[in-house]
């Protein structure tokens, strides 16, 4: 399925609010993620929330609300959601069945998030990481070719595949830059490869939303870790 939001699914949604109501109560459409819309989508969205229908809500739900046109915006209501404490979001986890143990391991994964805490423990995205850290290495030594190592990357899903890279460039950059992930100060710091490891996140970021560029995803990570393989082999002066 595409991840964008098209015009086409944007219209339908509109045809559906204009219906008369089946019965007396709100009619109530939630789009998510609200920054998937490309420019067509919500454009035809504008006079909608201009000029809505009686009795209907409609909710622009999005973790990036900078990502959503201004136009669109200055016409909404706003609200932010806190994030669960640590204490709620463990709590939560155990009445899911996990454990203290991988309610913090996961935790730790999902960046506090216990949504997505849940969601990468029924992927098993701690084996996936493991896998991950033996096999990178072999990689590095160059006892592993770059397509061997992505093709077993590719038995996982995507969205766990990008999350994969994503934290590893993330650790590396922590490295390079003196600090580690909390921001305390570690060994010295190497400016010349913590740049090069940054803009090579950032771009790992792009490439690999296949999604939304419609490239290969095997082509695009091969080239992610290639490079940053040459980044952490080469010798900076």
């Amino acid at each position: 399925m595409s991840k964008n939001i098209k015009i086409d699914q944007i219209r339908n949604l509109i045809h559906e609010l204009s219906l008369t109501h089946q019965y007396d109560r709100l009619k109530i459409a939630a789009i998510y993620p609200a920054e998937a819309m490309n420019k067509a989508s919500a454009n035809a969205l504008l006079k909608t929330l201009e000029e809505p229908a009686s009795r209907v809500l409609i909710l622009l739900l999005t973790h990036n609300s900078g990502r959503i046109p201004i136009t669109l915006r200055s016409r909404c209501q706003s609200w932010s959601i806190n994030p669960a404490s640590p204490e709620q979001a463990r709590t939560w986890l155990a009445a899911e069945g996990l454990s203290e143990q991988d309610s913090q391991r996961y935790l730790e994964f999902a960046d506090s998030d216990p949504l997505l805490a849940l969601n990468l423990q029924q992927n098993d995205y701690a084996a996936l990481v493991a896998q991950f850290k033996s096999r990178f290495s072999q990689f590095l030594r160059s006892d592993l070719s770059v397509s061997s190592l992505c093709q077993e990357l590719l038995s996982f899903e995507s969205a766990l595949v990008r999350r994969l890279v994503n934290m590893t460039l993330s650790a590396y950059c922590y490295q390079a830059s003196g600090v580690d992930a909390g921001a305390n100060p570690g060994p010295g710091a190497d400016r010349p490869r913590a740049r090069q490891l940054l803009d090579l996140r950032l771009r790992a970021q792009n490439q690999l939303r296949v999604e939304e560029n419609n490239l290969d995803f095997q082509l695009q990570l091969e080239d992610v870790l290639i490079s940053l393989k040459q980044i952490l082999t080469r010798r900076l002066i």
